[in-house]
């Protein structure tokens, strides 16, 4: 990973007992990694902001990640789909 590129780790859980979460795995991604598009370039701050909802409707939670510099300053959006 570049200094500064940015990355954001999503961890996966399920209830647990008592309104606890059982952690069950987690990612780090990032740029170029698990299906993330582009290349880690340096202060792009991949990761800087966030939105999490159902953005495609499969009743499975997506994350939407900011990249504020992205593309000589214009910035960027990815979209990360999840399902079990």
């Amino acid at each position: 990973m570049i200094r500064s590129s940015g990355g954001v780790f999503v961890h996966y859980g399920r209830p647990g007992g008592s309104g606890s979460i059982q952690w069950v795995a987690q990612h780090l991604l990032y740029q170029g990694r698990e299906g993330m598009p582009g290349v880690p370039v340096g202060n792009e701050e991949f990761g800087q902001t966030m939105a999490v909802g159902d953005f495609d409707g499969d009743q499975h939670d997506d994350v939407a990640i900011g990249a504020h510099y992205e593309e000589s300053y214009r910035g960027g959006v990815y979209v990360a789909r999840f399902a079990p």
